[in-house]
């Protein structure tokens, strides 16, 4: 649908000047099917110490919008008009060394990739030295200081130790900090925080969130915060303005707009914010609104995910943005929207309060050698690095070796749900019948004092230790925790991608821990897996049909007839068009891609599938259409799921039974309602207490209930 623009309720009587004015604002960017609009008419100000949210799902124009306050699109082709005033300077006419004044010095930006916003071969204390003696006449030693200043400032434990380590000794939640810690390094006025906790578990966004909220408090900041999430909002900001491509469509103080929103866009947006209390968020209208069904003959980029561009890739004292969508023609081959390849580095994780690098490994295969990453790191309590015999390429869908590296994060975008194919339906649901026959009452898969341990000599650690657990068929098991509990690792074992240390697979009564490859490969069909990062599980030199067939041709029962028309049907299942058979990868956006995974996992007629993080840094809109479709093909064909997630809100929408990890072990099992209506180990509690929802009295509730478990558990 198309909204007409609107006027922003802006706040009115006496007070302090205007910090941000922007009116009118029209931002186009080139592109070989003509001009792009990706924001029209956009207006606001923000006053010294006040907080405003911009909300909306990728393609609305958010971040382009936030970016045009530092004069990022400069240079990008992009054509911006109206007006953007900082502290007095025209940004849109200012000249560059006023933008290099403005920049890090009275306007600072946190980028939402932390990882590729640093450079991997500086040290983090020296990266944000640089930007400060860009900006003040300093020592090498006082910069120095000041960057171990403010790495102390934003909970950096050991900040002077910390500050000689690079990025990838750090932790997600500890990159995003650095990050924070660069943008106050030269103490601006305005701090632009665009989609600063989208792939974050949920303990550590409300730690980032907490920061963001103290230091406002403290330095008296003003906020610009760019999100998709509704209820990340509700404890973070004083006034919304609502985007949806491009155009405003509502805007005021953020308790009334989220207590009684107006436009039904706005509301679609709130209902689909995952909750605790089970009830599922409405799909329909979100999708309606939304326009995500993909019509047959489209192209990927004419979807609604990334069909709008949110911004181009550009720099500013040390950081980089990156394109949200796939307009924007951006320099040097810099920019990575949805709808284009783009390399994703490996994430590797490494403990808050250890020093050593986690990487469980994760080496390519030479198929995948066109720079798709590497798996990411398994526990952030403590890692050595992994052999790389323990390493495996994950597109390899039937015949994996016995060992992998466990992967504990990478961001994903949307699913869509398409209709239903009567003849993939039929397939599928025979393939998944009899589950239960078959196991003659037992579990259709038990785990059994499960150990996995990485590393040599004394850097040895367990990942897993002592993990029991039982899935029934057609059930659904949620396994949540924060990154480096060992869940995905768990979910590897469970499907023998990874080889346990110690215990038992029980697969309908077999162990299938203790069996050789030869032995293992008729099995492989029964157990698929999804895996979190759909950049990597693809062999980018083959088609996407061709990958979804490779399972079937292994089996050697179809003939290439049978397995094109399976692949077509698979597609059209997961909402993508039949004619697409032919096109590789980097032709589609981060969500087509991860329907891609899902059709591939479904077409061996699988009877139990572990999805790794499938929604962990996407749209709260496409969030609960993964939700509804992982609900309908378990209803649809008997296939029991592992739902490996961090967020317990997701969690509660697709589980039966629930089993919260931490650092390798199983602290608390047993059915949702159970687990979430009355929880009792402390950490369950403190990742409910995280969960951010779209109401004010509760987000700031929620907060004081975080510095209680965190009192309890002796966490600082």
């Amino acid at each position: 649908m198309t909204a007409a623009p609107i006027s922003p309720a802006l706040p009115t009587g006496p007070g302090p000047a205007p910090l941000a004015e922007v009116a009118d604002l029209r931002i186009d960017f080139p592109t070989d099917g003509g001009t792009v609009r990706a924001v029209d008419g956009v207006g606001f100000t923000l006053r010294p110490g006040e907080a405003l949210g911009l909300v909306g799902e990728s393609g609305s124009g958010k971040s382009a919008t936030a970016y045009a306050l530092l004069g990022m699109h400069r240079g990008t082709g992009a054509r911006v008009t109206g007006t953007v005033r900082v502290a007095g300077t025209d940004v849109l006419t200012a000249r560059e060394e006023e933008l290099r004044r403005l920049r890090g010095g009275t306007a600072a930006i946190v980028f939402q990739d932390p990882l590729s916003s640093l450079d991997p071969y500086y040290a983090v204390g020296d990266q944000i030295a640089e930007v400060y003696r860009a900006h003040h006449k300093a020592s090498r030693s006082a910069a120095r200081g000041r960057a171990v200043e403010v790495l102390d400032r934003v909970g950096i434990p050991s900040a002077a130790k910390r500050a000689r380590l690079r990025p990838h000794e750090f932790s997600g939640g500890m990159r995003q900090r650095a990050l924070i810690a660069m943008a106050l390094a030269c103490q601006p006025q305005l701090l632009i925080a665009d989609e600063p906790t989208t792939a974050l578990d949920v303990t550590v966004q409300a730690q980032i969130l907490d920061l963001l909220h103290e230091l406002r408090e403290a330095e008296g900041l003003a906020l610009l915060l760019v999100t998709h999430d509704l209820g990340v909002t509700a404890a973070s900001v004083d006034r919304l303005l609502v985007l949806q491509h491009g155009l405003p469509v509502e805007s005021g103080p953020m308790a009334e707009l989220l207590g009684s929103p107006r436009h039904p866009y706005t509301r679609a947006l709130l209902s689909a914010v995952p909750r605790l209390d089970g009830e599922g968020p409405a799909v329909k209208p979100v999708q309606e609104l939304a326009e995500e069904a993909p019509a047959k003959g489209a192209e990927p980029e004419a979807l609604g995910e990334g069909a709008v561009s949110e911004g181009a890739e550009a720099e500013a004292d040390g950081g980089r943005a990156v394109s949200e969508g796939a307009a924007a023609e951006l320099p040097s081959g810099e920019g990575a929207s949805e709808g284009a390849a783009a390399e994703v580095p490996a994430g590797e994780a490494a403990s808050e309060d250890a020093e050593v690098e986690a990487r469980a490994g994760g080496a390519l295969s030479e198929e995948a050698a066109a720079g798709v990453p590497a798996g990411e790191g398994a526990s952030e309590d403590a890692a050595p690095e992994v052999p790389a015999e323990e390493a495996v390429p994950e597109y390899a869908a039937t015949e994996v070796p016995a060992a992998e590296a466990a992967s504990e994060g990478a961001s994903v975008e949307a699913l869509g749900e398409g209709a239903v194919s009567g003849a993939v339906g039929r397939t599928l649901a025979n393939g998944a019948s009899g589950a239960g026959a078959a196991s003659g009452g037992e579990p259709l898969l038990e785990a059994v004092g499960l150990r996995k341990e990485f590393g040599r000599g004394r850097e040895r650690f367990a990942a897993v230790d002592g993990v029991s657990l039982t899935v029934a068929a057609g059930e659904t098991l949620g396994v949540v925790g924060e990154s480096g509990s060992g869940k995905t690792t768990l979910g590897r074992m469970l499907v023998r991608l990874l080889d346990p240390t110690a215990g038992a697979v029980r697969y309908r009564g077999r162990d299938i821990a203790a069996l050789r490859e030869r032995q293992l490969r008729p099995l492989r069909r029964e157990l698929q897996m999804v895996f979190q990062d759909p950049v990597s599980s693809l062999n980018p030199r083959r088609s996407i049909g061709e990958s979804i067939a490779d399972p079937l041709r292994a089996e050697g029962r179809l003939t290439e007839r049978e397995i094109t028309t399976r692949v077509g049907d698979l597609l059209e299942r997961v909402g993508l068009d039949p004619a697409w058979y032919h096109r590789y990868p980097h032709e589609f956006s981060g969500g087509q891609r991860q329907r891609v995974g899902i059709a591939r996992a479904l077409a061996p007629q699988p009877r139990l599938i572990v999805c790794d993080e499938p929604v962990s840094a996407l749209d709260v809109t496409t969030q609960a259409q993964v939700v509804a479709l992982l609900g309908e093909l378990k209803r649809e064909f008997g296939v029991a799921l592992v739902f490996v997630a961090h967020d317990l809100a997701v969690v509660r929408q697709v589980s039966d039974r629930v089993a919260v990890m931490r650092s390798g072990r199983v602290v608390e099992e047993g059915t949702a309602e159970d687990v979430y209506g009355n929880p009792q180990d402390p950490y369950t509690k403190g990742l409910l207490a995280a969960v951010p929802v779209p109401d004010p009295t509760e987000a700031a509730a929620r907060r004081t209930a975080r510095k209680a478990v965190a009192a309890q558990l002796g966490v600082s």
